[in-house]
Order: C-alpha cells, then sequence, then structure tokens
C-alpha cells in the first residue's frame, strides 16, 4: 500500500528540542503509515544530514541567503511531493506551513508544533510577540495543533490560541540510548582529569538566560568550594571558557572544578558519571535534558517551570526557580546520601519508561496524523 505524505516545514535543523524531538519521530517512521519530508526554512544544522541518514528527504530554502526560495522552491517542493499533512514545526514554521497550505496545496491536512513556554510573554523578544499574536489569530483555520506540554497549552490559549483543536503529545526518550551505565565512567572522567571517586553534579542547556546558568552556578559553586571530592560539568552551545560572559562566573581558583564542555555528539555517555542532575531553568515547556537524565537512571533537582513538575513525578526535589538557596541544599542533600541517589534515580528511570518512552509519543503523532487523514476538515476554512 503507497504511503500517504507528510511534510514537515520546521525553522531550521540546528541542535534544540524541537529539532530533536522531530528526528526522534522519524527515527521510527520506517514502522509508520505515512512517508515523512522534513524542510527547513534555514540549512541543514547538526539533523539534516542525521535524518537524511534514516532515508528521510531533507530541502534546505536557506531563506536568510537566498529569500527568493519562498517563492520558487517551496512551491515547487510542495507540488512535486502534494502530501496529505502539512506539519508546521516552532512559530515560523507553522505560519509557513498555514500560508504554504493556503496557497499551494489547500487541500491538505494542516498541523502546528509548539513547543515553547509563555512564562513571562512580555519578556518574549518583539519578533516572537508578533508571531505568537499572529498564531493565535490563525489557530482556529488549523486542523490541529500539537503542544509537548500541558502548561504550553494553557499558557498559549491565554494568549488567544483556539483551544478545542489541541492535543498535547509529551516528547519521547530513547531508553537504549540514554540508560544508566557505569561502563565509561572510568575512561570519561579520565579524560577530563577528575578522580574517580569524585561526585559529578551536571547541568545541560544552550547558553540562554531561560536556561538558568547562573542559578545552577550560584548553588553549585559553594558546594563544590567545599568539598573537594564535588565537580560540576555543564554541557551545551556555547557553554565554554571562551564566552566571557559565562567564564567570568566561575571563580578561577574553581576552573579545574567547573567543566565548560560545549556542545557534544556524546551526552548519552556523559550523562551516565553524572550523580545528580540540577535543571535550573526560569522557563520551559517540556525540558528533554530532564527527561534525557532521568532515563539515564539520575537523581534529579528541576526547578518549577513548564510541566518539569509532572515530568519528574517528585515533588521533594521541585524548587522554585528564583530559589538558589533550595537548588543548593537539595543538590548537597543528594550527593551526601549515595542510596538517595540510586532510589531517586531509579524512580526516575521507571517514570520514563512507563510514561516517556518513544514509541508512545510515536503512536500519539500517528493516531493523530490517522485521524487527520480519515476525518473531514474540522478546522474553518
Amino acid at each position: 500500500m503507497m504511503k500517504r505524505k507528510i511534510t514537515h516545514i520546521i525553522t531550521g535543523l540546528n541542535t534544540g528540542g524541537a529539532e530533536r524531538s522531530l528526528y526522534n519521530l522519524l527515527l521510527l517512521s520506517s514502522d509508520s503509515e505515512f512517508e515523512h519530508i522534513v524542510i527547513s526554512l534555514l540549512d541543514e544544522g547538526t539533523y539534516g544530514a542525521k535524518i537524511r541518514d534514516l532515508g528521510v528527504a531533507v530541502f534546505c530554502l536557506n531563506l536568510k541567503n537566498r529569500p527568493h526560495n519562498l517563492f520558487f522552491q517551496l512551491p515547487r517542493i510542495l507540488r512535486k511531493n502534494h502530501p496529505k499533512i502539512i506539519q508546521g514545526w516552532m512559530y515560523h514554521g507553522n505560519v509557513l506551513a498555514f500560508f504554504a497550505r493556503l496557497f499551494i496545496i489547500p487541500n491538505s491536512r494542516l498541523c502546528w508544533n509548539i513547543r515553547h513556554g509563555l512564562h513571562a510573554f512580555s519578556n518574549e523578544k518583539l519578533k516572537t510577540r508578533w508571531l505568537v499574536r499572529l498564531g493565535a489569530w490563525l489557530s482556529s483555520y488549523v486542523n490541529i495543533v500539537i503542544f509537548n506540554s500541558r502548561t504550553s497549552k494553557l499558557q498559549h490559549a491565554a494568549i488567544g490560541f483556539h483551544d478545542k483543536n489541541t492535543h498535547v503529545i509529551p516528547n519521547g526518550f530513547d531508553t537504549q540510548q540514554y540508560h544508566p551505565s557505569k561502563k565509561h565512567r572510568m575512561s570519561i572522567l579520565e579524560g577530563l582529569s577528575i578522580p574517580q571517586d569524585s561526585k559529578i553534579v551536571g547541568h545541560v542547556g544552550r547558553y540562554h538566560p531561560d536556561k538558568g546558568h547562573e542559578a545552577f552556578l550560584n548553588a553549585i559553586l559553594p558546594i563544590v568550594a567545599k568539598d573537594n571530592g564535588t565537580h560540576a560539568l555543564m554541557i551545551g552551545k556555547s557553554v565554554e571558557y571562551c564566552n566571557d560572559d559565562l567564564a567570568s562566573k566561575i571563580p578561577k581558583e574553581l576552573g579545574s572544578k567547573i567543566h565548560l564542555l560545549g556542545e557534544r555528539n556524546d551526552i548519552a555517555k556523559l550523562l551516565t558519571v553524572i550523580d545528580v542532575f540540577v535543571q535550573s531553568s526560569r522557563t520551559e515547556a517540556f525540558p528533554n535534558a530532564l527527561g534525557e537524565a532521568m532515563c539515564a537512571g539520575i537523581a534529579c533537582v528541576a526547578t518549577d517551570v513548564g510541566d518539569s513538575s509532572l515530568i519528574l513525578g517528585m515533588q521533594e526535589l521541585i524548587v522554585d526557580p528564583n530559589d538558589v538557596k533550595a537548588i543548593q541544599e537539595k543538590t548537597q542533600k543528594l550527593l551526601i546520601s549515595t542510596e538517595d541517589c540510586e532510589r531517586f534515580g531509579q524512580v526516575a528511570r521507571e517514570r520514563i519508561l512507563r510514561h516517556y518512552t518513544l514509541r508512545k509519543m510515536f503512536i500519539k503523532y500517528e493516531c493523530v496524523y490517522l485521524c487527520l487523514t480519515k476525518t473531514k476538515n474540522s478546522a474553518k476554512k
């Protein structure tokens, strides 16, 4: 039977939560009733080649350098593939998907994917606020809007998004790639010049105010200063000592114990050496980094943003995003007790296995797509 086609339109394919979730969805697409293609508004970033390796076609419009591709290459790609469903990802991709359906493939079904939290809408960039407002106005004309968190859905409804055509599909995690393992610990610690008997606190996130690097450091530096056996690993784009803004927050005498690893493609291995993972974000929708750490069986301390509390499911490890002292106290308590670390880590992994696997996420997307292709258009025309 010939597969029905879905075209995904995404802002870009650099490292990020949305890009990773799209890749994870496509990872299981060989089992799908649908054939997928991906259109990036920018270049192929870090995920383009990985997606092609899955056998999924990737087209890059490079709109920053070639804006005319919006009017020539995009229509050509869509008309050639003639998708049953156009799936937008993130605000730019969603808006473009809307107009692509309106002007190019009007008989297709339109699905949006929103993965951003609006913790403080007034603090968003002007361009983002404009896109959100436009999205709210257009949302009632979309067949289905998918959110990756309940909190994000409520926040967007408060801004004016239509709430009767929405689904919440949480992120899913690869439990085979992310899992507890002592296999790599010795070599990783040796490579970082960290003693084998050290306690490791971890943080993962690109360098951005929303990710709470300053709060993490303010909480962890006193612990590291007092305890010679504790080190911190910080991983993410621009999380490097060549980033003067970040480096200036770390006392020189502690530089050998605060390891800034930058953007890495071996996060699953790096997580296996972490004893306590700290999510110190100021805002999130569904935090991938937290889910991956839980999947790896790590005891986690997380700020109460987005769906973090729901995902972690352990209220005693949730803290207010502005309470640096609470982050410090809960982290230190876990570091002291190996038994608590192991117990909370085991509970965290079991929670991922029960609620947030890749297979569960994939099945939910498939159900939405099947529903879209089998029912009459329920959105306004």
